[in-house]
């Protein structure tokens, strides 16, 4: 999920910024101005998943992230008022992906046992990270072949879509982690030859 989410996620940002190049100074005050999301979605993850539990917080998240691309695609009228929705879309997918990432992050740290974490977190990582560069390139195929607006389009709603990869597993039932995220753990892995 994380891997389709940050490919369409990269693709996007790379299509706004080939997109207007003679905005780049708005584009930058904007998204400095929209990362103020991701440090209060940090800030505020644990406690908003303590109510609908760390699964649905991921599940959140999952969706959050991709969904206000469709804000700059959107984006229309005078400087400041795209700027305004390049700002928002940036803090509101900036407050989504930390949703995501601190709740499954914390799951991951619950269930994955001792011997296997830095194994389990370097996989994911190189998946997560090595995919972005194919986002990027896809982005800038569909930008030329569709133009930005329908590439910035696609990028949130394929985005959006990496939630169903989530929806069959455990993960939506997971409340807290002591109690259900352990329970889903399974039997116990060996760590196997180091």
């Amino acid at each position: 999920m994380s891997a389709l989410g940050a490919s369409a996620n990269q693709g996007a940002w790379l299509t706004v910024l080939v997109w207007a190049p003679s905005l780049l100074g708005a584009i930058v005050l904007a998204l400095g101005l929209g990362a103020t999301g991701a440090l209060l979605g940090a800030v505020c993850a644990p406690a908003i998943s303590r109510r609908p539990g760390v699964g649905r917080g991921i599940l959140v998240g999952a969706v959050l992230f991709p969904a206000p691309i469709a804000l700059a695609a959107a984006a229309n009228g005078p400087l400041w008022l795209r700027a305004t929705a390049l700002a928002g879309a940036e803090s509101l997918s900036g407050f989504g992906v930390m949703l995501f990432d601190v709740n499954l992050n914390s799951l991951q740290a619950a269930v994955i046992p001792d011997g296997m974490r830095s194994r389990v977190v370097g996989a994911f990582g190189t998946v997560n990270y090595g995919v972005r560069p194919v986002g990027a390139v896809a982005g800038g195929a569909l930008a030329t072949l569709l133009g930005p607006r329908p590439t910035l389009l696609a990028a949130a709603v394929g985005g959006c879509l990496s939630l169903l990869w989530l929806l069959p597993s455990p993960i939506p039932r997971i409340r807290d982690l002591e109690g259900d995220a352990v329970a889903y753990q399974g039997e116990e892995v060996s760590p196997g030859p180091a």
